[in-house]
């Protein structure tokens, strides 16, 4: 990826609502990259442009359902707080 272009969008309409299960630690990526978004992959180490990306990584002590920020405007990251709607 040339440093000018930006990294694959993997932002959509709506956030993405799966199941977590309870003691189990998912990690949300924060830099764009990750295949599996919005589920870090590790692709953060591969940038390589100095800057620190890490993901926000959360165990849920229930199984519940996560409902993350697609968009990547949230202000509750990685939780979604409607800033779709508002774009």
């Amino acid at each position: 990826m040339d440093r000018d272009e930006s990294p694959p969008a993997p932002q959509r309409t709506g956030p993405y609502i799966f199941q977590a299960e309870a003691g189990v630690k998912y990690a949300y990526c924060q830099c764009g990259t990750s295949a599996r978004y919005p589920l870090c992959d590790g692709s953060h180490r591969m940038i390589g442009d100095g800057t620190e990306v890490v993901p926000i990584k959360v165990t849920p002590d229930t199984s519940t359902t996560f409902v993350w920020c697609a968009c990547g405007r949230s202000d509750k990251k990685p939780d979604c707080d409607g800033h779709h709607a508002r774009i």
